[in-house]
């Protein structure tokens, strides 16, 4: 059975923009990638309306076994802040891809590392 999992160093999840995210990427699958592990921070919407979504940074992790693990670290771009309104969210994650395998682990992008509620 594939596993592929996130753990964000210090189980830190509000930051603040040019903060580093940093974490370990863990994965027990099937077969390789071909290419590799992405390990990448995304924005994404959720609510009514078109879901809308963005890359803000990404590595790639090299996948010589089928078992292992790494460490990543990205740098947090100045925005989009993550936000709540009655009609629309727009969320933060640090998402690993390998293959059609996918983990995420929320996190939160402000000024002060808060959701901002509208």
């Amino acid at each position: 059975m594939n596993r592929l999992e996130i753990m964000v160093r210090g189980g830190k999840n509000g930051f603040r923009p040019g903060e580093v995210v940093a974490g370990n990427v863990s994965w027990n699958l099937n077969k390789l990638p071909r290419k590799g592990i992405v390990v990448s921070l995304v924005w994404y919407t959720s609510g009514i309306g078109t879901r809308d979504e963005g890359v803000g940074a990404s590595t790639e992790i090299a996948c010589s076994m089928e078992q292992g693990s790494s460490s990543f670290s990205l740098t947090l771009p100045e925005g989009p802040f993550s936000f709540s309104g009655k009609l629309i969210t727009l969320s933060w994650a640090v998402e690993a891809v390998a293959g059609k395998e996918r983990a995420f682990a929320n996190l939160v992008l402000s000024s002060d590392g808060e959701e901002v509620r509208l």
